[in-house]
This record gives C-alpha cells, sequence and structure tokens, in this order.
C-alpha cells in the first residue's frame, strides 16, 4: 500500500463523522502523510488541508495538500477532496 494507518483509525474516523454537525451528509477526506519504508510514519498528527494550486495544460485544477500549524480541534469544511 501507498500509506500507513494509526492505530484504531476506523474508531478515531467514526468519531470524526460522529461529531460533525451534519454527520449524515458529511464526508471525511484525508491527505495521508508521507512515511519512510517499511513503516517509520512522522509523530506529527497536524492534519493536512487540501488547496488549490493551479491549472493544468489540460486546464483541470490540481490541487496539493498544506499542513496545518497546529491540531485542528474539530473537523474542517472544505470544498477539496482526496481521491487515489
Amino acid at each position: 500500500s501507498h500509506m500507513r494507518f494509526r492505530e484504531n483509525w476506523d474508531e478515531y474516523l467514526i468519531g470524526v463523522i460522529e461529531d460533525c454537525p451534519n454527520p449524515e451528509n458529511s464526508c471525511v477526506s484525508a491527505y495521508p502523510p508521507g512515511y519512510d519504508l517499511p513503516n517509520e510514519v512522522p509523530e506529527d498528527v497536524r492534519g493536512t488541508l487540501t488547496v488549490p494550486w493551479k491549472f493544468d495544460d489540460d486546464e483541470m485544477l490540481r490541487q496539493r495538500g498544506r499542513r496545518l500549524r497546529s491540531v485542528a480541534p474539530d473537523a474542517l469544511p472544505t470544498g477539496l477532496y482526496c481521491a487515489g
């Protein structure tokens, strides 16, 4: 796989979605942090927000992740989502 999961990741994400103001219409998305093989995962737990970057030659909007300055106390609303 191209990412590593934190311990109890499923319980953590269920809690995040339950804490959203409107859980039925919420989506949890993430820009996962990098790691070094085999399993050296950074200790930094600040989230990453997906932001617009540029339009490419085909006029597709490209986005990139920006690490938050501090750990967010709650889920953050955003208009961009990650997919892989």
